[in-house]
């Protein structure tokens, strides 16, 4: 499966979650080019859904911190 179509099928959050962790990985110097490419992917599909970039940053930000506690809770 191609990564386009795969940012496609994502919900909002899950898309902002990805979005996070990638910009995680350029941020840390890991596969700078190939995330940079990803990074343009995903903003391309937030933008066709009218997502800004400040708004997939926080939906992202929010998904992940929900699963942390879920996570902590069940362990």
């Amino acid at each position: 499966m191609e990564r386009k179509s795969l940012y496609e099928k994502l919900p909002d959050e899950l898309l902002g979650a990805f979005y996070c962790y990638i910009q995680n990985n350029i941020d840390k110097g890991i596969h700078i080019e190939l995330m940079n490419k990803e990074i343009k992917l995903i903003e391309d599909e937030a933008n066709k859904r009218g997502i800004t970039v400040s708004c997939l940053k926080e939906m992202g930000t929010s998904f992940v911190s929900r699963e942390m506690e879920i996570l902590h809770k069940n362990m």
